[in-house]
């Protein structure tokens, strides 16, 4: 019996770290990192009949010390609450909000939001819960299509549109066993044909697709401005 899996990742990026040394030796921070003996023999990763090779080099930044920066002119104040939801989903703790006046940049300083952040969670349960949901229901609707599937935004209906497609495969195999045992069926890559655009276009419910109404999303959670 052929398994199928929906596989959801949500991407984050944080725009710079703080450093967690109270003392910094100038010279050797800035030189060390510029040897050329530096890792001069990097560890190379890769599965057992995977062409993709893995380069593992530089190291990993603890999430504590990751920051986000925005930058606005010195008489328009950025809130907190206009970049809640982007620090809430990335889990960044930290926020540098920069003043220019003229171009120039007014001593910004780095401030720690963590218990900011945690405050419009509290104060956003029901949108918050609007959006679980809405995963969810796109996680249940793609497993009831039976194949691999995309989604898409139609504009003019203001729905998020899942249709099936069919094609190559979108990662190699070893990246899918990841989530799950190699068993697992792998996803394809989006390759619609002519019916398949007719379909979602009409966005009929079936024959291949499924349409989810997003008329009225989460308030809590648009998209911040910097």
């Amino acid at each position: 019996m052929k398994r199928l899996y929906p596989i959801l990742l949500w991407r984050s990026s944080a725009q710079g770290q703080c450093c967690d040394r109270t003392t910094i030796n100038l010279p050797s921070e800035i030189i060390e990192p510029l040897s050329l003996s530096a890792n001069a023999n990097p560890t190379l990763a890769a599965a057992a009949g995977s062409k993709l090779r893995i380069r593992k080099e530089g190291e990993v930044v603890p999430l504590e010390l990751t920051l986000e920066i925005k930058t606005r002119v010195f008489h328009k104040r950025l809130e907190i609450r206009d970049v809640a939801p982007q620090l809430w989903v990335s889990q960044t703790p930290k926020l540098v909000r920069a003043y220019h006046r003229k171009g120039f940049l007014q001593g910004p300083e780095v401030e720690d939001v963590t218990a900011a952040v945690k405050r419009w969670e509290e104060d956003s349960q029901e949108d918050l819960r609007k959006l679980a949901s809405l995963v969810n229901r796109i996680l249940t609707m793609a497993k009831e299509l039976g194949e691999s599937t995309v989604m898409k935004y139609d504009a003019m209906a203001d729905k998020l549109v899942i249709a099936k497609v069919a094609g190559e495969k979108m990662l190699p195999t070893d990246l899918y066993s990841k989530w799950d045992d190699a068993s697992v069926e792998a996803a394809t890559m989006p390759k619609e044909s002519s019916t398949d655009a007719a379909e979602a276009a009409e966005l009929e419910p079936s024959g291949g697709t499924s349409a989810v109404s997003i008329a009225r999303p989460p308030t809590g959670l648009g998209r911040s401005s910097g």
